[in-house]
């Protein structure tokens, strides 16, 4: 009986270790919980890592491990995201300004082609008149 329970701890011990890992990607920081360490290769992977007491934003990797930035780097990070995060708004601005204009160019060109049907459509100068006046 022992025997048995001691096999079913070192079960229980061996598949917490096997698949309750997590893992970092040394390259692009992707974090994931509750794996196999055996699957992920610690070429490209940090198995179990300590994380930093800071938002991820300010990881970075030196080695095997996972450091919080410098005030220097997360100065320069914070400044590459606010940049970003403008030239995003700017495009989105640009994207606005493209469809409105695009809008009214649809607007005035079916104006002219009605125009331009009314015109066709007169048969005398009164009519003419009238569809200019309007």
């Amino acid at each position: 009986m022992n025997k048995l329970i001691t096999w079913v701890l070192f079960i229980c011990l061996c598949t917490s270790i096997i698949f309750a890992a997590t893992a970092i990607n040394k390259q692009t920081l992707e974090y994931r919980k509750s794996i196999s360490s055996p699957a992920y290769k610690s070429i490209n992977w940090i198995i179990n890592p300590k994380l930093p007491n800071c938002e991820k934003k300010y990881w970075k990797i030196y080695g095997d491990r996972v450091l919080e930035m410098t005030l220097l780097e997360k100065t320069v990070k914070d400044n590459s995201l606010l940049a970003q995060a403008k030239i995003n708004k700017m495009g989105s601005l640009r994207d606005v300004a493209l469809i409105e204009l695009a809008n009214q160019y649809i607007s005035t060109d079916s104006r002219l082609k009605k125009l331009k049907d009314e015109i066709a459509a007169a048969t005398n100068i009164e009519d003419l008149n009238k569809i200019i006046i309007n």
